[in-house]
């Protein structure tokens, strides 16, 4: 009666931790949303600050700087909405099956993530397209032009810039090290076709006896498959060991993956196989099975 009380305990304790981990993931995504809804009002007031203060605007300048916060605004309404729709997917989501929240949860960082990486991308080519644009609005808007839209200009790159900044270094680094990358693949390529023509080199010169008991008394099982030798068997001794003998199906695909002897591990050489089997032939009159 306590064992049963003590579990009962126990996934009562789990559950309560886990919708205590559950709320603070759905406030977390809520507290998410408090920069942007701040940047969201800079933008909007941004436009009409400098008439409050005094200053004057033609109405194509009004028009390029509703342009421009209207294309950065963007970033914080999508980053307020998915975070938005994260919470509400969780809450829904632990009000159905609470112990479904570490894989619930993983799966939203995971999705988090891929749109951290989009984001970014979207920052690096506004801060690119703002490059073009600050030159027409500096030659266009020169009337009316006053120090408040300058520093909003000056916040908005500097926010831009602290996105972009992960994937222009990514890129960067890509750059930078794609020679070595390339030859990296190169060499893994071309270490890959080696090891696969070492191993049909030496695949095609196995000798393929029938099993003799006495001529192979040392194993009376394979050692890869752990099967019994049949008296119609046939077997494969190798250059190694004449006694390091294996069915020939399984040595065959032993050698597909490592070119060595399963027992001593000494490598095969395929040169060497030839003359081999010219040996077991002279000495033990072991021909070719066929």
């Amino acid at each position: 009666m306590r064992q049963r009380t003590s579990i009962v305990n126990r996934g009562e304790l789990e559950r309560n931790n886990l919708t205590s981990a559950a709320q603070e993931q759905i406030a977390q995504y809520y507290k998410n949303c408090v920069l942007p809804l701040i940047v969201i009002v800079w933008l909007v007031v941004s436009v009409y600050l400098p008439g409050w203060a005094g200053g004057e605007r033609s109405e194509e300048c009004e028009w390029e700087m509703w342009k421009t916060n209207l294309a950065f605004i963007a970033f914080p309404i999508f980053e307020i909405t998915y975070n938005v729709v994260f919470a509400i997917c969780l809450a829904y989501k632990m009000r159905a099956n609470v112990s479904d929240f570490p894989v619930v949860a993983a799966k939203l960082a995971f999705v988090n993530g891929v749109i951290a990486l989009l984001g970014w991308v979207g920052y690096t080519i506004w801060l690119v397209w703002m490059q073009f644009k600050w030159t027409d609005m500096s030659k266009e808007c020169t009337k009316g032009w006053n120090v408040l839209d300058f520093i909003n200009f000056i916040f908005l790159m500097i926010g831009s810039f602290c996105q972009a900044l992960v994937i222009i270094l990514i890129v960067l680094l890509i750059l930078i090290c794609l020679p070595c990358i390339c030859c990296s693949l190169k060499q893994i390529i071309e270490a890959v076709k080696e090891k696969g023509d070492l191993a049909k080199k030496v695949t095609g010169g196995l000798l393929k006896v029938k099993y003799d008991e006495e001529t192979f008394k040392n194993m009376q099982s394979c050692a890869i498959c752990m099967c019994d030798f049949d008296k119609d068997a046939q077997v494969t001794p190798l250059p190694c060991n004449i006694q390091h003998y294996f069915h020939a199906e399984c040595v065959s695909e032993w050698m597909k993956t490592k070119t060595e002897c399963p027992l001593c591990r000494e490598k095969i050489d395929p040169e060497k196989l030839d003359q081999f089997s010219k040996e077991c032939d002279e000495k033990y009159g072991l021909k070719q099975d066929k």
